[in-house]
């Protein structure tokens, strides 16, 4: 099946979930699997849904680096534990769309720059709306329960370390400090993911993206019931 297809079936099933409040996507897997890409493709081919469409990442929700590089500057425990502010995220953006959540969601608490918080402004989010986030680690236990339906885009370490070495390079990055981080901290922090939650396994829908021109569906209800 082609990229676009790929996208268009799993648009589909979305659209098929009744309207019963607003539906909380996570858009999951490997660093430079492809998420951003894949949740930015869906999200403008969800807007034929007739539903408000949010997009949005987890990076607003950063620690501050005394906290991130707490466990050491290459270490993949203090990536998958301590990078994020996962009660953040759960308080400001999951929550809040949940069952007697105030509708009010923040894309952000933190700027990841400036090393600094930074609480963004609320946003109502209507009633239907889809909202579509992309982010690594989002089936970890203390984000699990807040999403409505849960994407994993599968891909092989090797594939995802090139594309990610090849993407922070393009970005003016040394290759060997590029491959220090993802050999030493990232790729194996996945790894600890893969084992204590089971991301693929509890996915509602898996993509397999190991090739970008031909991606293929390894998981997806045909509709959600009512």
């Amino acid at each position: 099946m082609s990229y676009a297809g790929t996208i268009e079936a799993v648009s589909a099933y979305l659209c098929s979930i009744p309207d019963g409040g607003p539906l909380r996507v996570a858009v999951d897997g490997r660093t430079a699997c492809g998420k951003s890409t894949f949740a930015s493709a869906l999200s403008e081919c969800l807007a034929s849904c007739g539903r408000p469409v949010l997009q949005t990442t987890i990076d607003g929700f950063h620690n501050p680096k005394s906290v991130r590089y707490a466990r050491g500057r290459l270490s993949p425990e203090g990536y998958y534990r301590d990078a994020r502010d996962l009660a953040a995220i759960r308080r400001e953006l999951l929550d809040p769309l949940g069952p007697g959540g105030t509708g009010i969601i923040r894309t952000g608490t933190f700027d990841l720059e400036a090393d600094l918080p930074r609480l963004e402004e609320g946003v109502r989010v209507p009633a239907d709306a889809l909202l579509i986030v992309d982010g690594t680690f989002l089936s970890r236990p203390e984000l699990a329960p807040g999403w409505d339906v849960h994407i994993f885009l599968r891909t092989s370490l090797p594939v995802a370390r090139e594309r990610g070495i090849f993407r922070d390079c393009q970005a003016g990055a040394a290759r060997s400090q590029v491959e220090a981080i993802y050999d030493t901290r990232y790729l194996p922090a996945f790894d600890l993911y893969l084992a204590e939650a089971d991301p693929e396994g509890r996915a509602d829908v898996v993509i397999d993206l190991e090739d970008f021109s031909a991606p293929r569906i390894v998981r997806i209800p045909i509709a959600r019931p009512g």
